[in-house]
């Protein structure tokens, strides 16, 4: 059983800041560049279009925010944000136990699949009632443009509840292989 240690806790902060705080800038640069691009007559028009995108965007950033903050915390996810290059300092674990080969290699566990799914529901209930809010303002039928987005959400969700499953396999693993090797 692993034990959130301050060092980890402040790692995981971290990284949820940083990946926040990137995510926000990435969505005010796009929206900067579409003003430009938009090439509006007026400032009042342009900064109408941008107001319009800002509001447009914010909401899926406001769920992935929280929904990463849900499963570093009350999901227990914790161990998916933490860097690899910080793994064996903070857990023990080798950053190769986790790579993409190995967790392939940990792909034909059911256990992986269980934390899949878990993260697979935990996305679903943050996207789908705002899917079912767009569809219920819009009178052109279901927003099929903000599928993609969705998705891309859901399964942020279900990878990153897979990767902690991996982080703490490896990591109980660790000292069965360290006592075994001497």
């Amino acid at each position: 059983m692993l034990t959130r240690t301050p060092e980890i806790d402040a790692e995981v902060r971290r990284n949820l800041l940083f990946a926040g705080s990137m995510i926000a800038g990435g969505v005010l640069l796009f929206v900067a560049l579409m003003i430009v691009a938009v090439g509006a007559p007026s400032r009042e028009q342009a900064l109408s279009v941008g107001m319009r995108l800002l509001g447009a965007l914010s909401v899926p950033m406001a769920l992935f925010a929280g929904l990463a903050y849900t499963l570093a915390r009350p999901m227990e996810c914790w161990p998916a944000f933490i860097r690899a290059r910080r793994l064996p300092d903070l857990l023990g674990v080798d950053a190769a136990s986790v790579s993409n080969p190995a967790m392939r290699g940990r792909m034909r566990s059911p256990g992986y699949w269980a934390a899949f799914a878990r993260g697979l529901a935990a996305g679903l209930l943050f996207v789908l009632p705002w899917l079912g809010f767009m569809w219920a303002i819009r009178t052109t039928g279901f927003p099929t443009g903000l599928v993609g987005p969705a998705g891309m959400i859901v399964l942020f969700a279900a990878g990153t509840a897979a990767r902690a499953w991996v982080v703490r396999r490896a990591a109980e693993e660790a000292p069965r292989v360290a006592i075994e090797a001497g």
